[in-house]
C-alpha cells in the first residue's frame, strides 16, 4: 500500500482523482495544511483492517 503526503490544497483540488487511488489502489494519503500533517486518507476495507488488527 503506497503512502503519499499531499497538501490540503491539492487534496481539494483532486479530491475525485485521489478517492479513486484510495478505494481502487488502497493508496494512502496524508494530508498536510500548513506543512504539518493533519489527517489521513484511507479506504474504508483499510481502516475496518487496521480497526480489526489493534482489536487482536
Amino acid at each position: 500500500m503506497p503512502t503519499r503526503t499531499i497538501t490540503s490544497t491539492e487534496a481539494q483540488n483532486n479530491f475525485g482523482q485521489i478517492i479513486d487511488a484510495v478505494v481502487q489502489e488502497h493508496t494512502r494519503y496524508i494530508i498536510k495544511r500548513r506543512n504539518v500533517p493533519q489527517a489521513i486518507m484511507m479506504s474504508l476495507s483499510d481502516f475496518r483492517q487496521l480497526l480489526s488488527d489493534a482489536e487482536e
